[in-house]
């Protein structure tokens, strides 16, 4: 469970380059905030992943909000499910990234954007 939850919180890695690429000013500290998101995020997952398996036990689902969802039934559920909601919807910006910047390069960038040989034209 917890190597199914780490894979899945690593799903934007291809964010990495570009996020890199526009740290202008930091690039030289880049690697340090890299390793500390990286260890920070593993720490939390793992720290909920076994809690999880502490509460639960050999019950515990692979989706942990399916053992919630069996004890109770409450407005606590429905702020874990518009969480979680509103997280993937965060996560879009984020994973347009790369996209967003091969088209601004290729509409702004001087001398080889399109805006720009619009206006020499």
């Amino acid at each position: 469970m917890l190597f199914g939850a780490v894979s899945g919180a690593f799903e934007g890695i291809g964010t990495v380059i570009p996020v890199e690429a526009s740290m202008v000013g930091n690039r030289h500290m880049y690697p340090y905030f890299l390793h500390l998101t990286i260890c920070i995020l593993a720490l939390i997952l793992s720290s909920l992943g076994i809690s999880g398996y502490l509460r639960y036990g050999h019950a515990t689902q692979q989706i942990i909000i399916a053992n919630l969802i069996e004890e109770n039934d409450s407005i606590f559920l429905t702020i874990i499910y518009t969480l979680i909601c509103i997280s993937v919807m965060l996560t879009y910006p984020l994973q347009l990234f790369p996209v967003i910047e091969v088209i601004e390069n290729a509409l702004f960038l001087p001398g080889y954007g399109v805006i720009h040989v619009l206006l020499l034209t």
